[in-house]
C-alpha cells in the first residue's frame, strides 16, 4: 500500500499529515500564523507567511513520507488570494471573521433577491464569501482589482505552488458564492450580474483529480518524493466530514475548530425552501449527496480569547502537564451562577445577517469568578450550537447521528455539555483530525486503493469515546435564548442612535 500526504490550511494554522493506505497516521507537523489587523474589524493572513507555514510543516514530515504517492489540500473556504501578471500576491486575503463587507451584502441584495441566490448557489448572501470580498475591493481597492490576472480560492493558491496547475473543487467553488448548485460549474448569472471576469478562475474539478506533478524545485528544497502527485482537495469541512465517516443522508458532523460547523449529510437536489426560509447553506459533498450546514464563526476562538485574557490566573492553578484548557475544564464548576456569555465575538452571523449584538456577559456580580465565567463561556457555545441544530431540524434536515471531531472534542467536559445542550448522544472520533483522514481517504480513493469512499472510511476512521445527556438543560436554554434576543434588540436600537 502506498502513504499519502495530508495537508489542511486552516484559520490560525496548517497541519500536514502523511497516513498509510489504512489510516494511520506515521507523522505529522503543524505550524500557526497570525492574522494581519490592519484596521479594526479587518482580519487578514499573509499568504506568504501562510506558504512560509506550509513548507515548514511539509518539511518536518518529508523524512517519513518517502513512500508517499499523493498530496491533497484542504482549507478555509471564502479567503482568495489575487495575484498579478507575474504570479505576484497582490493583496492579503480576509478571512471569514473579518467584517468590512457589510455594505456589499446590501449591494448584492439590490441586484439579486435574496431567494434567487440562495437557489442558485446553495448559499445565503453573506459578508463572508468571496463575491463581496471581490465588490468590496471595486469600491475601495480599484488600483489592485485592475492588476488581478488570477483569483484562487484559499486552498487551490497553495496547490498551485506545489505543483505549478490550477483546478478548485465544487465545495471550494460553493464558498465564492458564485457556484451554480445545479451544474456544479461557475454561474454564468452571478458572474455577468456583478461583472467578474471569469478568466480569473480555474476550471471546477472533482475532489482527487491529478493536478500535477510537485515542482522539482519544491521536492528537493522540502524533501518530498520527486514524483508524488498533487490532487485536487476540497473544502475543509466536507473533507473533515469525510472523514468522520458521515456519509450517509442524516449523518452529522460537528466540526469544533476556531469556528464550528454543523454539517448534515442530505440527499444531492435541488435547495429545498425549508433550508432558504432558515438561512441554512447547502455545499457539495461527495457521492451524489450534499451537506446541509451552519457555523458559529467564533467558537475555539471564543475559548482561545477567555484563556489567553485569563492565561496568569489559569496557570496559577495548573497542574504539571496540562495545557491551560485542561486546567480550565478541571476547574470549571457545575453552573455559571446565573452569567450568560454570547459567543458574537467575530461581528458577523452566517444565519441572521440583521444580528448585530456583540460578545458580551450578562449578569456579572462581584461573587462571579473566573471559573463561573469560563463555565458560561462553554454554556454559550453549546447553546449557540443548539439553536444552529434547531435551524437544520426547521429546514427539514433529520438528524440520525452525531459525530464530533476537532480540537473542541478532545475536551470530555466540553463534550458532555454539547451532548446535554442537544438532549442527543455524540461521539467523538479517536483522533481530532478529521480533515487529514479525509484527505487521506481521497488520495487513496483516486489512487485506486479503495473502490470508493464508502469502502476507504471503513479501514480510515476509528471513533472514540460517546457522550449520553445527563442532564436537561431546556431551562437553560430558554433563559440563554431570551438574554441573546434581547441583546439583539439592544444593538439594534444602539446601531440606530
Amino acid at each position: 500500500m502506498a502513504d499519502y500526504i495530508g495537508l489542511d490550511i486552516g484559520t490560525s494554522g496548517c497541519k500536514a499529515g502523511v497516513m498509510d493506505g489504512r489510516g494511520r497516521l506515521i507523522a505529522s507537523a503543524s505550524r500557526e500564523y497570525q492574522f494581519v489587523h490592519p484596521r479594526p474589524g479587518w482580519v487578514e493572513l499573509n499568504p506568504r507567511a501562510v506558504w512560509g507555514c506550509v513548507r515548514q510543516a511539509l518539511a518536518e514530515i518529508a523524512d517519513f513520507a518517502g513512500g508517499a504517492r499523493s498530496l491533497a489540500v484542504s482549507s478555509i473556504g471564502e479567503s482568495m488570494v489575487m495575484t498579478g501578471a507575474n504570479d505576484e500576491v497582490i493583496c492579503n486575503a480576509s478571512v471569514y471573521l473579518d467584517n468590512r463587507c457589510a455594505e456589499t451584502v446590501r449591494a448584492i441584495a439590490s441586484r439579486i433577491s435574496p431567494i434567487e441566490a440562495h437557489r442558485l448557489t446553495g448559499v445565503t448572501i453573506a459578508p463572508v464569501y468571496s463575491l463581496c470580498k471581490i465588490l468590496w475591493m471595486r469600491s475601495h481597492m480599484r488600483a489592485e482589482l485592475d492588476r488581478v490576472g488570477k483569483a484562487f480560492t484559499f486552498g487551490e493558491y497553495f496547490a498551485y505552488l506545489l505543483c505549478g496547475e490550477r483546478g478548485v473543487d465544487p465545495s471550494t467553488a460553493s464558498r465564492t458564492m458564485m457556484l451554480d448548485f445545479e451544474t456544479f460549474g461557475w454561474s454564468d448569472r452571478m458572474m455577468e450580474a456583478f461583472e467578474v471576469e471569469k478568466s480569473w478562475f480555474a476550471p471546477i474539478i472533482e475532489p482527487g483529480t491529478p493536478l500535477g506533478r510537485i515542482r522539482p524545485n519544491v521536492a528537493e528544497e522540502l524533501g518530498l518524493p520527486a514524483d508524488m502527485e498533487i490532487l485536487a482537495g476540497c473544502h475543509d469541512q466536507p473533507c473533515a466530514t469525510l472523514g468522520a465517516g458521515a456519509l450517509d443522508a442524516g449523518d452529522m458532523l460537528i466540526g469544533m475548530g476556531s469556528s464550528e460547523s454543523l454539517n448534515l449529510v442530505v440527499e444531492r437536489g435541488p435547495v429545498s425552501d425549508g433550508f432558504i426560509e432558515n438561512n441554512v447553506n447547502v455545499e457539495p459533498f461527495f457521492e451524489e449527496r450534499a451537506f446541509a450546514s451552519t457555523a458559529q464563526l467564533a467558537h475555539g476562538a471564543s475559548i482561545r480569547w477567555f484563556a489567553q485574557r485569563f492565561e496568569d490566573a489559569i496557570r496559577r492553578h495548573a497542574q504539571s502537564g496540562e495545557s491551560i484548557y485542561q486546567t480550565a475544564d478541571r476547574l470549571c464548576p457545575d453552573d455559571s451562577g446565573g452569567v450568560f456569555f454570547l459567543p458574537y465575538m467575530s461581528g458577523t452571523d452566517s444565519n441572521d445577517m440583521g444580528n448585530e449584538a456583540k460578545g458580551c456577559f450578562v449578569g456579572l456580580h462581584l461573587a462571579v469568578d473566573e471559573w463561573r465565567m469560563y463555565r458560561a463561556v462553554l454554556e454559550g457555545l453549546c447553546y449557540e450550537t443548539r439553536y444552529r441544530f434547531d435551524l437544520l431540524a426547521r429546514g427539514g434536515g433529520e438528524v440520525k447521528s452525531i459525530t464530533a471531531s476537532g480540537g473542541g472534542a478532545k475536551s470530555k467536559l466540553l463534550m458532555q455539555m454539547k451532548s446535554d445542550a442537544l438532549g442527543r448522544a455524540i461521539r467523538a472520533l479517536e483522533s481530532a483530525e478529521s480533515g487529514i483522514k479525509g484527505l487521506g481517504v481521497i488520495c487513496a480513493v483516486s489512487g485506486g486503493e479503495y473502490s470508493g469512499y464508502r469502502e476507504a472510511v471503513t479501514q480510515f476512521v476509528e471513533y472514540g469515546g460517546s457522550f449520553a445527556p445527563e442532564r436537561d438543560c431546556s431551562a437553560g436554554y430558554r433563559r440563554y435564548r431570551a438574554v441573546s434576543d434581547a441583546m439583539r434588540e439592544l444593538h439594534r436600537e444602539l446601531g440606530a442612535l
